[in-house]
């Protein structure tokens, strides 16, 4: 798995200037919004990172190459979710770092707030790549970017349908998601952490089983 990791990174290194304007990007952004803002834009450039990895793979038949070396589909599929955490991870580092430079030099934002907020973020980027990374591999870049968004609206039409559902009862999606709100940040953190946690290991077992049945 190291060698491929290896691999990965050394297609995000040739980025570089992409790399360096996502981070300046961030940082004077970051300046002009609240601390939150560079957590939730600094792993979703790490997650786009993975996917384009995906895609390198993809190109000119470089998959069916990987394989005549020694390599397990399985430990391939695995890899790009440990990578994905270790990108996602680094970003969410990075973003750290910037919410309290920060607030060490713009009024109104604490560094006690961005502690605070900043682990919400880790079970966030779990889920996204939880998400983003099955359906190029199952179906491959450019149908699974399809399914992909085909998935993402139907996830957004049972929120919507929830939320009507609820209607009826007399109560709604907001009331319900503010009881939430009722409980302690660290335990709703950490209910956070174990549902992400579940639903990754659900996607990665779901992308080990489509990659030993995926024809190349």
């Amino acid at each position: 798995m190291r060698g491929l990791l290896v691999k990965d990174l050394r297609q995000i290194l040739q980025q570089k200037k992409f790399l360096v304007i996502m981070l300046l990007l961030a940082f004077f952004l970051n300046m002009n919004t609240d601390g939150s803002f560079v957590f939730g834009y600094l792993t979703f450039v790490g997650a786009f990172l993975v996917l384009n990895t995906l895609s390198y793979d993809e190109y000119d038949n470089t998959l069916p190459f990987i394989f005549t070396l020694p390599v397990e589909r399985k430990t391939y599929a695995i890899e790009k979710y440990v990578f994905g955490l270790l990108v996602c991870g680094t970003g969410w580092l990075v973003g750290l770092v910037f919410a309290l430079v920060q607030s060490l030099f713009t009024t109104g934002v604490s560094v006690r707030e961005n502690l605070i907020v900043c682990p919400i973020f880790i079970p966030l980027f779990m889920l996204m790549l939880s998400v983003m990374i099955p359906f190029p591999l199952i179906f491959g870049r450019e149908k699974g970017t399809i399914v992909m968004m085909v998935v993402m609206s139907a996830c957004i039409a049972i929120v919507y349908l929830c939320d009507r559902f609820l209607g009826t009862r007399g109560m709604s999606l907001g009331q319900l998601l503010d009881s939430l709100s009722g409980m302690k940040l660290g335990m709703l953190e950490l209910l956070a952490f174990g549902v992400a946690l579940l639903v990754l290991g659900i996607s990665c077992s779901a992308s080990v089983a489509a990659m030993k049945n995926k024809e190349l």
